[in-house]
């Protein structure tokens, strides 16, 4: 359960990220995420979120992979796999859309979908990391997915 104080730091957050002020929104999410240590996993997972999303709006990358590198909340997989795209680190990315196993995108099934963080736009990432490493196939199946999900 969060106190009254973590949800007034999250409120701080979103409304500074909201006007693009990531330098202040980081500032709140470093005391947030930082300042609970005894907070529950999903809470912690969900604040880590929160600061991760600040170093991506200030274009802090590598910050972003080192946050997020072992954490499996389904929202931080998506973001991890941005920063992971954005370095060039393919195989990464896509084993954090598909954490489990490798599936064909024509084989995709609404079961599958729901571990793929973002939907059809974690579908879309996975084209772009299999374009990026020139398979083509794929890529173009997992574009087609994209159109099909509704989001």
């Amino acid at each position: 359960m969060e106190s009254p104080g973590e949800v007034v730091l999250k409120d701080l957050i979103q409304y500074y990220c909201s006007n693009f002020l990531y330098e202040n929104a980081k500032f709140f999410a470093e005391r947030l995420y930082y300042g609970n240590p005894n907070s529950d996993h999903m809470l912690k997972s969900e604040y880590l979120f929160l600061l991760a999303k600040c170093y991506h709006g200030e274009g802090k990358t590598r910050q972003v992979y080192h946050l997020l590198k072992e954490d499996m909340y389904l929202p931080n997989r998506y973001l991890f796999a941005k920063s992971c795209i954005a370095l060039s680190k393919y195989p990464e990315a896509e084993k954090a859309l598909l954490p489990l196993k490798s599936i064909h995108p024509n084989d995709i099934t609404e079961s599958d979908l729901a571990i793929i963080p973002g939907g059809a736009a974690g579908l879309y990432l996975l084209g772009v990391i299999c374009r990026e490493e020139q398979r083509k196939d794929y890529a173009i199946a997992y574009f087609q997915q994209t159109i099909k999900v509704k989001t």
